[in-house]
């Protein structure tokens, strides 16, 4: 599942790309594709990245609670 999301965000990436393009720009229906799979992509990728920022600030509060609770400075994190 997680492989499909970076998929999906990396094709959204690359139609950013693609539509400041010269070669795209001058072909209207080739733009308007790409315009419609880039929007039709864009929330899924705007909540993956959401998640992924969710993700990391957790695994970041885990961290210094473990922390502070146990007066170490390294314990071993969950996997990602």
């Amino acid at each position: 599942m997680l492989d499909k999301l970076e998929q999906i965000e990396t094709r959204y990436e690359e139609l950013a790309n693609e539509m400041s393009s010269p070669e795209l720009l001058a072909n209207p229906s080739a733009y308007g594709k790409a315009a419609k799979q880039h929007r039709a992509l864009g929330e899924v990728v705007q909540k993956y990245q959401a998640w992924k920022s969710l993700k990391t600030e957790l695994l970041g509060t885990m961290s210094s609670s473990r922390v502070r609770r146990s007066g170490m400075s390294h314990w071993p994190l969950p996997n990602s």
